[in-house]
């Protein structure tokens, strides 16, 4: 009986270590750096996805640009006793910033931080699937961003994206200005 108890808290020690909190961009999970691109003013919409492997989650993970780029708002999916999703503003972003930079991180532009948190005597498990969902990122410049994901304790990174800008509009808005263009043309000939 000992033996399966002990081999039983060792699979769930190694569950929790190996769970995965990921970063969504336009409810795509994980996508690759190179096809996130975004044009200074528009906005995506960040999620967080869990794989459901936090038994007993009771952490606070921090979401912040880095760069030319601002992050704000968010609904939080997560029914803990003591959840919630802010932004973190005035002298705390200032505090905030400031213990972020001696980690290491530079040009922070703005931090969520998203509590995942239960004080019941038998805390909700961080199911899997979308977890945090409507979180903003507008495009400020045309350098790129980076957009961290953190535990707030430990620093740990749990993912990052990179977000490129760019002032090359898509296809479908280059075509729109030719067309538009055409029109213009052939009115002014009449």
């Amino acid at each position: 009986m000992k033996k399966l108890l002990f081999i039983l808290v060792i699979l769930t020690i190694n569950a929790a270590t190996n769970a995965a909190l990921k970063i969504m961009v336009n409810g795509v999970v994980d996508p690759p750096d190179t096809q996130i691109c975004s044009m200074p003013g528009d906005y995506l919409v960040i999620g967080l996805w869990s794989d459901g492997g936090w038994p007993q989650p009771n952490f606070t993970a921090m979401l912040f640009a880095a760069g030319d780029g601002t992050i704000s708002g968010g609904k939080m999916y997560y029914a803990g006793s003591l959840d919630g999703i802010y932004d973190i503003t005035g002298p705390d972003l200032q505090n905030t910033i400031s213990i972020l930079e001696s980690q290491g991180y530079h040009d922070i532009t703005s931090v969520i931080a998203a509590e995942f948190v239960d004080a019941a005597p038998q805390p909700l498990p961080l199911q899997a699937g979308q977890v945090v969902d409507w979180v903003y990122f507008q495009c400020t410049d045309l350098w790129p961003a980076t957009i961290w994901l953190l535990n707030s304790t430990t620093f740990e990174v749990y993912d990052s994206q990179l977000v490129h800008q760019s002032a090359i509009p898509e296809p479908v808005t280059v075509i729109l200005f030719c067309l538009g263009g055409l029109f213009l043309r052939s009115r002014s000939r009449s």
